[in-house]
């Protein structure tokens, strides 16, 4: 019987190194597409966190009668007795609980004793609120407390503090530049004294014991921003060391949940990058930033846009 011999062969040292660097290739070309489209999903997210925040703006509006404040100043937690309005030394963001399903959130601590009211406020600092946060830029959780500035570490009303939740977005502080807004009164008691920030220098939707109207939007509530991204250095996403993300959502400040524009490089709204700005709108997105207007749309706005543009948006007297 003949015997038949197969000869086997096997792929040469060449032929693998073409096909490894074929498949290179494809890699190459296809994880940029796989970048994009995660991107685009992140952005589609972050629109509708924005979407959500204006809604709950525009049902504070309806149940209260005005916008959220500001609050009292950059050193004060919130007042869970403080109902909304002038009365109360926390943040818009933190009035904004009741309309966006964090009803328990905001009630906590409300009718207790002041001790408990400070230990209710850690609790509340320390809890993230995912529609608060960027998917593009971090994940919904508390980050490290700046231990080195004071107001950061014990804002009035709370107990000290490691961590806090972060947020992504700002009101509108108005189209006339930055406004400092001073520390706020020593306490609850001195407020109807203290000397506030001057409603005439505002021009925005939110300063301090702020209680805009959609009445007092002179260009119409489609053509005034609302809220928006802001900018933050790409170094300080988790260590809370940049002036404009050290203290959270609900504390009062004039930079980290509150924007401006006008003009100036300061106010330019730009992309991410290493360089601490901390006045302007801004986001992690290479293609724009979101903004809502106060009839509760978002749009995608380009880093370029005009400046005088941009303020007017921002200013609700002109």
């Amino acid at each position: 019987m003949a015997l038949t011999v197969v000869a086997l062969r096997g792929f040469t040292l060449v032929e693998l190194l073409i096909v490894i660097a074929i498949i290179g290739l494809l890699l190459q070309l296809t994880l940029p597409a796989v970048e994009m489209a995660r991107e685009s999903a992140r952005g589609a997210t972050c629109q509708n966190n924005l979407r959500q925040t204006a809604m709950a703006f525009q049902l504070h509006h309806g149940a209260q009668g005005h916008f959220p404040s500001g609050g009292w100043g950059f050193t004060w937690a919130p007042d869970p007795d403080g109902g909304s309005g002038k009365k109360q030394p926390g943040a818009w963001a933190y009035s904004l609980l009741p309309y966006c399903e964090q009803q328990q959130l905001h009630r906590l601590g409300a009718g207790a004793s002041e001790a408990d009211k400070r230990g209710a406020n850690r609790r509340r600092i320390e809890t993230p609120v995912a529609i608060y946060y960027c998917p593009s830029r971090r994940l919904p959780r508390a980050y490290r407390i700046n231990t080195g500035i004071p107001h950061s570490l014990e804002p009035k009303g709370s107990d000290p503090l490691e961590v806090g939740g972060r947020i992504d977005y700002a009101a509108n502080g108005g189209g006339k530049g930055y406004r400092y807004w001073k520390a706020g009164p020593e306490t609850i008691a001195e407020a109807d004294r203290y000397e506030f920030f001057d409603p005439a220098d505002g021009f925005g939707v939110v300063y301090p014991r702020s209680e805009i109207t959609f009445a007092q939007l002179v260009d119409g509530s489609s053509n005034t921003y609302l809220a928006g991204e802001k900018s933050l250095d790409t170094r300080r996403y988790t260590d809370g060391l940049s002036l404009g993300d050290d203290q959270g959502p609900f504390v009062s400040d004039d930079r980290d949940s509150v924007r401006y524009a006008g003009p100036g490089y300061a106010l330019t709204p730009a992309q991410d990058a290493e360089e601490d700005n901390t006045t302007a709108f801004g986001s992690a997105h290479p293609s724009g930033f979101f903004m809502s207007f106060c009839d509760g749309s978002v749009q995608r706005i380009h880093y370029d846009v005009d400046s005088e543009v941009h303020a007017a948006r921002a200013n609700i007297a002109e």
